[in-house]
């Protein structure tokens, strides 16, 4: 192992922090198109991998029932927000819980890299906030735009949150 110079390593320090930071605001975004989806994936993650420590508060999303909980629940969501008595994603109540979902995954994707929390939280609800509007207009002004049907909309975003969520933990594996 070499010693490495104070730029490269200042460098290096800072790629390892964007990605994590990245991975944290993917998650995010990925709560804020469907709130339990980043529970889910991180859940299937760690309880399948022993490649690093997962600490408290965290350690639940490592147990075996864990995948099939968060799974069952991110399910109920998909199934649910296609429903035409489904509040909007943007209401208060609705935006604060995919907030804290995007906070908690940026802050258990910062925690098990070693990072520092906050920013994970911050990046995590940020990006669910983003995403929670992006998609709200999508599926509504651009649907109407596109003259798109609104069940075509919906599982337009279920499988671009899928594939997020695959893509978030093929990123995590190499970060």
């Amino acid at each position: 192992m070499s010693i490495q110079q104070p730029k490269a390593l200042a460098k290096n320090v800072a790629t390892v922090f964007n990605k994590t930071l990245l991975l944290s605001a993917g998650a995010g975004f990925l709560a804020g198109m469907r709130s339990m989806m980043p529970a889910a994936f991180l859940s299937y993650y760690f309880s399948a991998t022993h490649d690093f420590y997962i600490p408290k508060p965290f350690k639940f999303l490592t147990s075996s029932k864990a995948p099939l909980i968060t799974t069952a629940l991110a399910a109920g969501e998909v199934i649910a927000d296609k429903l035409p008595f489904t509040p909007d994603r943007i209401n208060t109540g609705r935006l604060v819980g995919r907030a804290v979902s995007g906070a908690f995954a940026g802050a258990a994707i910062h925690r098990v890299k070693q990072e520092n929390v906050m920013a994970g939280v911050i990046a995590g609800a940020a990006g669910a906030i983003a995403s929670s509007y992006i998609f709200y207009y999508a599926r509504t002004k651009g649907r109407k735009k596109a003259k798109a049907a609104p069940l075509s909309a919906a599982f337009t975003e279920d499988a671009l949150a899928i594939g997020l969520g695959v893509a978030i933990i093929a990123a995590f594996k190499n970060a």
